[in-house]
């Protein structure tokens, strides 16, 4: 479980979630604070995202802190282009990547909730892969309303399926749950990459976790 510790701002919602991919099993914090702007932390025993948001969840800046890969880099969003700055893999990183205007969303875990109401259509959007850094447009599709069970709890849940544009599905896809309430994050299933690699899964797995800080 998520060690202790005392967090920097007010949380406006805080949870714990389990992520397994093949044998590996860990656990981290996701803690959406009330700053300006507001910022949500997601920690681990190896790395710390931070991401800072406009106002209807799109990215503005992303930072990825791993002190064991000596890494600490910062991406910003200036108009149509990503900004990279700072160290990756003990190397220093400064380059700049074309988008267009489709949204910036690096954390889906609250992006996709604009997606939960019966109503709302595909969405396609850029994200940073975090372990390669490579930038690719995906889309994101809702699903039916599924109920699912999460320690002995039955939850409405909003599925949506995230693709790669241009890559088939049946190459690669994930699919998320959001609680269908509120649009909390329930859980993920995906491949890590193409058929054949291990199944990664997260699952929350409760509240008021915070691991120990970097």
């Amino acid at each position: 479980m998520c060690g202790c510790a005392s967090a920097s701002a007010s949380p406006l919602e805080q949870y714990c979630y389990e992520e397994r991919e093949g044998q590996k099993v860990g656990h981290f914090s996701w803690i959406l604070e009330a700053t300006e702007p507001v910022r949500l932390r997601s920690i681990d025993d190896r790395q710390e995202h931070i991401n800072l948001f406009t106002g209807d969840w799109e990215s503005r800046s992303w930072r990825l802190i791993d002190q064991k890969k000596n890494t600490d880099l910062q991406v910003e969003r200036r108009e149509e282009q990503l900004v990279f700055a700072g160290t990756w893999q003990g190397q220093a990183l400064s380059k700049t990547q074309a988008i267009d205007q489709a949204p910036w969303y690096q954390a889906l875990s609250v992006a996709l909730r604009r997606l939960v109401a019966s109503d709302a259509g595909t969405l396609e959007f850029w994200m940073v892969r975090p372990d390669t850094l490579e930038v690719r447009r995906l889309r994101a599709q809702p699903q039916s309303l599924e109920t699912i069970e999460l320690d002995d709890v039955r939850h409405s849940a909003r599925r949506i399926r995230i693709t790669a544009v241009g890559v088939p599905t049946w190459l690669w896809h994930g699919d998320y749950w959001l609680r269908a309430t509120d649009g909390v994050f329930l859980r993920y299933s995906g491949r890590s990459g193409p058929p054949g690699s291990p199944l990664r899964q997260i699952e929350l797995i409760g509240e008021e976790c915070l691991p120990a800080r970097l």
